[in-house]
């Protein structure tokens, strides 16, 4: 992230980046802080590589869409997606957990009850996206075990949205 002197990259005049979370192929994600709200967010940038990459902005793209037509307490919410300059960015709610990777790591070996509460509310998210898309890159990695117990699905990248005929 580009920075000036000691102070923090700001994006789009309005978020401040306070460290990065993570990265794939696409892009890079990053816990930024909304200037506006003060609400903090996830923030993922599409890699300066792919700026010109039809196929991968259209991807990119295809992920903000489903993202803009899930409403489920199970799926992240999107908040802003556009350009700025050089950076094609959207953001959506940040969440504080573990992957679930990295949750049956940590605990060693998870109880049936645990592992079944967990399930359904994935089971749960994915019958609600399933409506509207498909999203093809379910993984222990794409799945955040929160504090509380709840879950998130994330990285709707591979998504595909539905034809409206399809059941």
């Amino acid at each position: 992230m580009k920075r000036e002197g000691d102070k923090p990259a700001v994006i789009a005049g309005r978020y401040e980046v306070v460290r990065p979370l993570g990265r794939g192929g696409m892009g890079k994600v990053f816990l930024v802080e909304d200037r506006e709200t003060g609400r903090r967010l996830a923030m993922k940038i599409l890699r300066d590589r792919w700026l010109y990459n039809d196929r991968v902005i259209a991807r990119f793209e295809r992920e903000v869409a489903a993202l803009r037509q899930l409403n489920h307490p199970c799926i992240s919410k999107i908040y802003d997606a556009r350009r700025s300059g050089d950076t094609l960015f959207f953001t959506m709610e940040y969440v504080e957990g573990k992957s679930v990777h990295q949750w049956i790591r940590d605990r060693g070996r998870i109880g049936l009850r645990s592992t079944v509460r967990v399930l359904c509310l994935v089971a749960h998210a994915l019958e609600h996206a399933h409506r509207i898309t498909i999203h093809r890159d379910i993984s222990p990695d794409n799945i955040m075990v929160l504090k509380d117990g709840s879950v998130r699905v994330l990285d709707f990248g591979l998504a595909k949205l539905r034809d409206a005929n399809q059941a």
